[in-house]
C-alpha cells in the first residue's frame, strides 16, 4: 500500500529582504534548494532588487539560472487595486507581495513582521521569514548547523536584522517555545 504525504506545495512570494539576507549570507543559490518549485518573484520586488547597484546584477543573474516564475502586478486588477490601498503603508515589494497573497492564497517569504503581521494575520497569509528558511534548510540538509551560523554572523556583519545570533537559538526561541 502506497502511502501520500500531503506536502505543502503553495508559491511562495519572495519579498527583497530574504533575497538580500541571502545574498549577504553569501547563500543565495540555497533558496530554490530550499523550497523547490515554489519561489515567485514579483516585478515589483524585482523592481526594488534592480534599484541596488550592488545586487542588480547578481539578482538579475539568479532569477534568471533558476528561471524562477514571476508574477507581473498589473496583470490582475483585483492586485492593483489590493495593492493600491496597501502602498500607503508598506514598501512596494511587501504591498505587491500581500495583495497577491491575500488573492491567490500564496505564502509571503519576508522578514519585515513589523509590516506585514497584522495584514496577513487578518488575511490568514502563512509568512515564512530567513530564519525559517534557515530552519528548512537544515531539516532538508541543503545548510548545517555551522553553515547557519555563519550566515547569520555575515548578514549581521552586513547591517542586515535578524532576530539571534546562532540557529540553536532561533530553535529554542522560536521552533520549541519554550
Amino acid at each position: 500500500m502506497k502511502i501520500l504525504m500531503n506536502i505543502d506545495q503553495t508559491k511562495i512570494l519572495i519579498d527583497s529582504d530574504v533575497t538580500i539576507h541571502f545574498i549577504e549570507g553569501d547563500s543565495l543559490d540555497n533558496i530554490p534548494q530550499i523550497y523547490p518549485g515554489r519561489i515567485v518573484y514579483v516585478d515589483k520586488v524585482l523592481e526594488e532588487l534592480y534599484s541596488f547597484p550592488q545586487y542588480k546584477i547578481q539578482v538579475f543573474n539568479f532569477v534568471q539560472r533558476h528561471q524562477f516564475e514571476k508574477i507581473e502586478l498589473g496583470s490582475n486588477y483585483e492586485y492593483f487595486l489590493e495593492y493600491a490601498d496597501l502602498i500607503q503603508m508598506v514598501g512596494k515589494g511587501e504591498a505587491a507581495c500581500m495583495a497577491i497573497a491575500k488573492i491567490d492564497k500564496k505564502y509571503i517569504a519576508s522578514s519585515n513582521l513589523r509590516d506585514i503581521t497584522e495584514y496577513c494575520n487578518k488575511h490568514k497569509i502563512k509568512k515564512i521569514t530567513t530564519m525559517d528558511f534557515l530552519w528548512e534548510a537544515i531539516n532538508k540538509k541543503v545548510m548545517s548547523i555551522e553553515d547557519c551560523d555563519e550566515f547569520i554572523t555575515k548578514v549581521k556583519n552586513a547591517g542586515g536584522k535578524l532576530p539571534v545570533d546562532t540557529i540553536e537559538e532561533y530553535v529554542k526561541k522560536y521552533i520549541m517555545k519554550g
